[in-house]
């Protein structure tokens, strides 16, 4: 779901400047309770050196060594508990409500409006939400993601443990493209995404932008422009 989102968010500002250090807490008690090779795992991202240990140490190493953006906001999104990670997601998409059109705005709402009562009524008010909104935008994915989360009184549905991480982790990414004051408002309805492979081509895992190289200007804006999002992941992750 990721790569078809955004395909250039690593060229989210230009030029120039030193990166941002994340200021990451020695615990994380809002975390899960998993190892940072389980969520390297779950997560399915490049595994870190051998020192690397500890869930800190890992978004340490992924925010303020690699300065991978993507990989740090897979690894909260796997990492926060289901209640808080859908919380990160409408959190990030109302940082750039003012670009969103209406009916992702309206997707925001109901993700939470789920998030306020969760239910069978509100799980299938922000799926309705997310086919209206469509997966272009913070607020479509906050609601996808709500409309896979766990209820107290209906079914659980298979393979949400999966696919809520994916389609948070695409709301703050979609969201952090909006953030800059030069990208434009989300349009209505922006054209359908578009792969030029047939589908039996197509890869099992998520296509994802081209990263900025480490050091580089490209990755000192892209991480500026995803400090404020991340910075309200590690919030939540610090309980």
């Amino acid at each position: 779901m990721l790569g078809g989102f955004i395909k250039s968010v690593g060229d989210v500002l230009a030029r120039g400047g030193k990166p941002p250090m994340f200021d990451v807490p020695p615990t994380l008690p809002g975390l899960q309770a998993v190892t940072a090779a389980d969520l390297v795992a779950r997560a399915g991202i490049t595994v870190p050196p051998a020192g690397v240990q500890t869930t800190s140490q890992l978004f340490d190493y992924k925010l303020n060594t690699e300065q991978d953006m993507l990989g740090a906001t897979q690894l909260i999104a796997h990492a926060l508990p289901e209640k808080l990670a859908l919380k990160w997601a409408a959190d990030s998409a109302r940082l750039v409500e003012a670009k969103l059109p209406p009916g992702q705005k309206e997707a925001l709402a109901a993700a939470q409006a789920f998030q306020a009562r969760p239910s069978l009524a509100t799980r299938e008010a922000a799926a309705l939400a997310f086919e209206k909104a469509g997966p272009h935008g913070p607020g479509g994915l906050a609601a996808k993601a709500a409309s896979l989360a766990n209820i107290p009184d209906g079914p659980d549905i298979p393979g949400a443990d999966k696919l809520v991480p994916v389609s948070v982790a695409g709301a703050v990414i979609t969201a952090v493209a909006l953030s800059p004051r030069t990208a434009p408002k989300l349009p209505d309805r922006p054209p359908p995404l578009k792969l030029d492979l047939p589908s039996a081509d197509l890869p099992k895992e998520p296509l994802l932008p081209v990263l900025p190289r480490s050091g580089s200007p490209s990755a000192a804006k892209n991480a500026a422009a995803f400090k404020p999002f991340i910075d309200r992941g590690l919030e939540l992750a610090s309980g």
